[in-house]
């Protein structure tokens, strides 16, 4: 049986933690000129990371394999990093050469559609905020070793949904009219502040894993 009342603060600190800035909202951020389907497509792939994180989590307390686990989500976290790292130089590159992403791109091709998919996911695996959350809160808040694998999956269901809801907010009041004249007015500056961090993530958890795997 699902505690409701940890199950709720545990969700609760997930939102929380979801609208503090960090790389999901700076990716969010500069797909804010990109039609729905790709934004959503973005906000799935976040969530996606998510779900790779908790059910990493889970799986760890059932089958007490948490050395295999850290194994795997160091391998994401290297993934991802490579391509905060990669997507950081490529917008400070577009914005020293004065040729900064199309703002109009069609947004009605599937593939288009579907590349924002691996960008959310790759950015949120390597965040350390969201290893943070899964590794800590999620881990102890909620008591995982006196669940079932049916319990596992409605929590693990309960906070991909929270996290498509949350982002999928964010990501449509950046896409609001209003703000998207704001941002557009920015671009140059929002484009340059977005690399800027995903580097600045990439590289830190870069460092962060290499700590890890020598001790």
């Amino acid at each position: 049986m699902v505690p409701m009342a940890e199950l709720a603060a545990a969700l609760s600190i997930q939102a929380m933690a979801m609208l503090v800035p960090g790389p999901n909202q700076f990716l969010l951020l500069t797909l804010s000129d990109r039609g729905p389907a790709t934004r959503l497509s973005a906000v799935v792939g976040i969530a996606t990371a998510g779900l790779v994180f908790s059910t990493g989590a889970c799986a760890a307390i059932y089958f007490a394999g948490e050395a295999t686990s850290e194994r795997a989500f160091l391998l994401l976290n290297v993934l991802g990093s490579l391509f905060l790292i990669y997507l950081g130089a490529r917008l400070l590159v577009a914005t020293a050469a004065s040729k900064l992403p199309d703002e109009r791109m069609p947004d009605d091709t599937p593939r288009r559609q579907l590349a924002a998919f691996p960008s959310g996911f790759l950015v949120n695996i390597a965040n350390p905020k969201s290893a943070v959350f899964f590794g800590s809160v999620f881990a102890t808040t909620l008591p995982l070793a006196a669940m079932t694998p049916p319990d596992y999956a409605v929590v693990v269901l309960l906070f991909f949904m929270n996290s498509v809801v949350v982002h999928g907010a964010v990501s449509g009041a950046f896409a609001l009219p209003a703000m998207k004249t704001v941002l557009r007015a920015r671009r140059r500056l929002i484009t340059r502040t977005s690399a800027l961090v995903f580097l600045v993530f990439g590289v830190a958890t870069l460092v962060h894993v290499a700590l890890k795997v020598a001790r």
